[in-house]
């Protein structure tokens, strides 16, 4: 059954955390699914979506206990089944998968009982923490085709990147801040920005891009994410980028509070790294 509102402005409320209760059904969880797993793999994305629902069912007033709100296996069991779906339909558009996997068998609201009992699926356990299916294994297919860097799993997009491998289009601001954020993580911030600059300028030398490269742009990009780094502990880049949004969208204002358009164009500042001349880096 095609959807009756606007899936875009459903998952505008989830994200937001404040999408009406009685809009919350599981059509709805299915386009968040789809949505999410369209550019990620489901274990990239877990924890967003992990954080995301409970967020929404506080704001709902339903309590993330053992017994109610946020179900870790169900959570799980929809997202890699969406995925699956998904890879298996790669050719249609976001809009026609979430109408095509509403309307399907494999969305319907019992079919998680094709793989698990009642009594495992509704257990405690299974809500607290999760659990593999125990009638039928879950499909859980590769995809063919790498159509985004969330594809790909962190020691995945790092090794394609350092050896050269990754596709140049996958390589977007998004995975520039990863690439970061992954690095950070790894090793304290000075070692970090020396290895994100190598691996970029080894990267851009090897596609032949080596005059698009601005070392005080991306000295700065490491910069910023350690900055808010500091500020969330998680061991997921997704999860961070989804608690400090503004680093992917607004990325220029957060240079410009730094640096001058004088100083930032100049070309003095794509060869060397230069200091802020506007506000310190903290």
């Amino acid at each position: 059954m095609p959807m009756k509102r606007s899936y875009s402005k459903i998952i505008e409320g989830f994200n937001s955390s404040d999408l009406a209760q009685d809009e919350w059904t599981h059509e709805a969880h299915l386009m968040m699914a789809v949505h999410y797993v369209i550019k990620h793999l489901p274990q990239n994305i877990l924890p967003v979506i992990r954080k995301k629902i409970k967020k929404l069912n506080e704001f709902h007033g339903t309590p993330n206990t053992f017994d109610s709100g946020y179900h870790e296996s169900i959570t799980i069991f929809w997202l890699y089944n969406a995925f699956v779906f998904c890879t298996k339909n790669k050719d249609l558009n976001e809009e026609e998968l979430i109408n095509e996997f509403i309307s399907n068998k494999e969305g319907d609201k019992s079919y998680p009982l094709n793989f698990y009992s009642k009594k495992v699926l509704f257990s405690t356990e299974a809500r607290h923490r999760y659990i593999m299916p125990d009638l039928n294994e879950l499909d859980v297919a590769l995809p063919q085709t790498i159509v985004h860097h969330g594809h790909l799993l962190d020691n995945q997009f790092v090794d394609l990147f350092e050896s050269c491998e990754l596709d140049p289009s996958l390589f977007s601001h998004e995975a520039h801040l990863r690439l970061a954020w992954i690095y950070i993580n790894k090793f304290e911030s000075s070692v970090a920005e020396k290895k994100v600059c190598t691996a970029i300028q080894n990267f851009v030398a090897h596609v032949g891009s080596q005059d698009k490269y601005h070392h005080t742009l991306t000295m700065a990009a490491v910069k910023t994410v350690y900055h808010f780094y500091q500020k969330y502990d998680t061991e997921n880049f997704f999860d961070f980028i989804s608690e400090f949004p503004k680093v992917k969208k607004d990325f220029k204002s957060l240079i410009d509070s730094h640096y001058s358009p004088e100083l930032i164009q100049s070309s003095s500042a794509r060869s060397i790294f230069l200091e802020p001349d506007l506000l310190e880096y903290s």
